[in-house]
């Protein structure tokens, strides 16, 4: 079919032409509905696309769910055009109540609802979207953009948290992830989370001094957050080991032990 040709050439104004000539030889045929709606698509002409992907939906049958799922998708994306993103969530929600892993739809979603501001609902999709996830390194990417919505757009801290820890399972030793951890810990006074953190931090240091000062605090933090003067003495003492001209670690020993 000429249509189809010069559809796939990117000639979509010569496409449309070719599609409407065979439509007015045959209103019934599906391949030339078809494609009327995505060289319509293509070109803008939304309410073109919206008649006629809504004339391929009604042709499909029950259980053709992935055919279906794209028409609700494309659809969608008109109704997310014409700026009616209530309509748009309708659509979108009908090709996950076909096909509740179409990935282009919930890709979609997370859109609209971003430019909608509702970041819970974004980070829902996202989440799905995570379910079907393979690779670490993706996996790794998403939880972190999930936890930084939750922090940044939603204030909850928490749910961050929740994100961050679930990719630390995946790069134990991501020194820059522990940090943010940190951060969150202090910030939600998870004091017992801090500490393991910052031992993880100091497993992997290497330089003395730095290494010392990652025991330091978390004596600090056994000495005044978790009431533990004797697990403090221990740490503020492998400090001073590391770093022998620490003086502030070994006055620290002699107030716990003198006070």
């Amino acid at each position: 079919m000429l249509g189809r040709v010069l559809s796939s050439l990117e000639k979509n104004d010569g496409a449309l032409k070719a599609y409407q000539q065979a439509h007015h030889l045959d209103l019934t045929d599906q391949e030339t509905i078809r494609g009327l709606a995505e060289v319509s698509f293509k070109l803008g002409d939304w309410a073109g696309a919206l008649t006629n992907f809504q004339k391929v939906l009604t042709s499909l049958g029950e259980e053709q769910t992935e055919e279906r799922a794209g028409v609700y998708y494309k659809l969608g994306l008109v109704k997310q055009a014409q700026g009616q993103a209530k309509q748009a969530i309708n659509n979108f929600e009908k090709a996950l109540g076909v096909e509740q892993n179409h990935r282009p739809t919930l890709e979609a979603l997370v859109v609209v609802y971003d430019q909608l501001r509702d970041y819970k609902q974004v980070c829902h999709y996202k989440r799905m979207i995570l379910d079907a996830v393979v690779d670490g390194a993706e996996r790794f990417r998403m939880l972190n953009e999930i936890a930084d919505i939750w922090v940044d757009k939603e204030n909850n801290v928490p749910k961050g948290v929740e994100a961050l820890e679930e990719a630390l399972e995946l790069e134990p030793q991501n020194h820059v992830l522990l940090h943010k951890l940190l951060q969150l810990y202090q910030k939600t006074s998870q004091w017992a989370q801090m500490v393991d953190c910052l031992q993880r931090i100091a497993d992997m240091e290497a330089q003395p001094e730095r290494k010392s000062r990652y025991l330091y605090t978390m004596a600090q933090l056994y000495r005044d957050k978790l009431d533990d003067q004797l697990r403090a003495v221990d740490l503020f003492n492998e400090s001073l080991d590391l770093n022998p001209g620490f003086l502030e670690a070994f006055e620290r020993i002699n107030k716990i032990l003198t006070g």
